[in-house]
């Protein structure tokens, strides 16, 4: 059940974003910023989860920072 819930969380911070993308003013943009705010706290929170379920907290927490450092020389202009 919890992988359908971070999917749907998921699907959720989608929706915020798209309707951010769209929105034209300010009151609408600053509503919008809102719900990404609190869509991408229950994204986190499930993403501790998965974590937590697949046993993989240091493994990801490493490809995490494999990634960032591949990004960092590509934005340098090293790769």
């Amino acid at each position: 059940p919890q992988i359908d819930m971070a999917i749907e969380e998921m699907r959720e911070l989608i929706k915020a974003l798209l309707k951010f993308r769209r929105a034209l003013d300010c009151d609408t943009l600053h509503e919008c910023r809102g719900a990404i705010i609190d869509e991408l706290a229950d994204v986190s929170v499930m993403i501790r989860q998965m974590k937590i379920l697949f046993r993989a907290e240091e493994e990801t927490e490493k490809r995490i920072d494999e990634k960032i450092k591949r990004q960092l020389k590509r934005m340098e202009g090293g790769v």
